[in-house]
């Protein structure tokens, strides 16, 4: 059994030579006999500084640049974010739990299948979903990527029903998800005209599907269509924010929406 030097407690004799129980006691010892005199000289290094330099550097005297504590908003070194690790630790605490609920309400409540003229479905086709190994065991399978990344949203205060919107959603690979791992592959500018591109081809839809019945006699260049003619809706023309209706004897025309409800009704 040793005795250390330093503080007199036994010990094992476990660190370096036996002389000292710890690293601590080493230390404390080879300063020991200078102890008075390097207080003495940091005493004099700090003589005539008071609570009255808060605030100013003591390497140089001057004032130093503040901010706010991110957690407390108690004004620190601009060098700093938090005034402690307390406020660290609160503000992480926090953010963590406010990330979540944003993720939360970020999270895609529809169904692709929904919008097959949207997305990309024979991917699913070919790849199936996405199941972990516990639950099916497909982990090359598709899944619905933000392509505004929530964490980007969360940053830049992105109200989360934005990032939730179909618009935002792409139909990737799993593997291809995890790679782009918290990146956005398109900007808040792009996804606002996705989301407006959207709702448009959306609010034609019901436009786009089933026979279309004449109201009113109309006129086309290659006649006229009677009341009660029959056509069917075609397509939807996005450049021009219009439908077809093939009346059929080459007679189509391309209506809007305020002039097929003038005309028309679907059957």
């Amino acid at each position: 059994m040793y005795k250390c030097e330093t503080c007199n407690k036994p010990h094992e004799g476990t660190f370096a030579t036996g002389r000292f129980c710890s690293r601590s006691c080493s230390n404390s010892f080879s300063t020991k006999n200078k102890r008075s005199e390097i207080n003495k000289k940091v005493g004099e290094k700090l003589k005539g500084r008071s609570s009255k330099m808060k605030g100013v550097s003591l390497k140089t005297g001057k004032p130093l640049e503040l901010r706010k504590c991110l957690n407390c908003e108690k004004e620190i070194d601009a060098r700093k974010s938090y005034c402690n690790r307390k406020c660290l630790m609160e503000f992480h605490r926090a953010a963590k739990t406010s990330f979540q609920n944003y993720r939360l309400k970020a999270s895609f409540n529809f169904n692709v299948y929904d919008y097959p003229d949207y997305f990309n479905l024979q991917l699913i086709e070919e790849h199936g979903i996405y199941r972990a190994k516990n639950r099916g065991d497909n982990l090359e399978g598709v899944v619905r990527d933000h392509m505004l990344s929530v964490k980007e949203g969360f940053m830049n205060n992105i109200d989360p029903e934005i990032l939730a919107h179909p618009a935002n959603c792409a139909l990737i690979q799993h593997r291809d998800n995890c790679s782009k791992n918290s990146k956005s592959s398109i900007t808040i500018s792009e996804l606002l005209d996705r989301i407006k591109e959207f709702e448009k081809i959306k609010n034609m839809t019901k436009y786009t599907h089933g026979i279309a019945t004449a109201v009113k006699e109309i006129l086309t260049s290659e006649g006229k269509i009677e009341v009660n003619s029959q056509g069917i809706i075609t397509a939807y023309l996005p450049d021009y924010d219009k439908f077809a209706v093939d009346f059929g004897n080459g007679q189509w025309i391309a209506f809007d929406r305020v002039s097929f409800d003038k005309y028309c009704k679907i059957s």
